[in-house]
């Protein structure tokens, strides 16, 4: 996979129109929809970048939702682009508050854009 897409639902996948704006969003940073696995983090609690590092092989993690991949780390801040270990991970707003809020849909686009190099 290039690009992991986590989320956390009660649901195992996520709703067709939340699941349609992530496509788009992935085929904007110009990847391929196959280049990209969607993981539900509330099925494994406690998963880290580590961990998902070793078994996906991401260039790339979007964390979408209040989702901390680092037990070690300081609290990270949304639409900020991170790096650890040569692994660009990226925290936005959950699905649910994209898909209703342009700003924070254009914040995390802005910050997207700067992580992965887009013009």
């Amino acid at each position: 996979c290039r690009i992991l897409i986590v989320f956390d639902s009660a649901v195992e996948m996520l709703p067709q129109p939340l699941k349609e704006m992530a496509d788009k969003m992935i085929l904007a940073c110009q990847y391929k929809l196959e280049d990209a696995v969607y993981f539900n983090i509330s099925r494994e609690k406690g998963a880290s970048t580590a961990t998902l590092q070793s078994r996906f092989r991401p260039e790339a993690v979007l964390a979408f939702g209040n989702i901390n991949l680092g037990k070690n780390r300081p609290s990270v801040q949304k639409n900020t682009p991170y790096e650890f270990n040569g692994l660009k991970v990226l925290y936005g707003e959950s699905l649910e508050i994209l898909d209703r809020n342009n700003a924070e849909k254009g914040a995390l686009w802005a910050a997207l854009k700067k992580m992965l190099n887009l013009k």
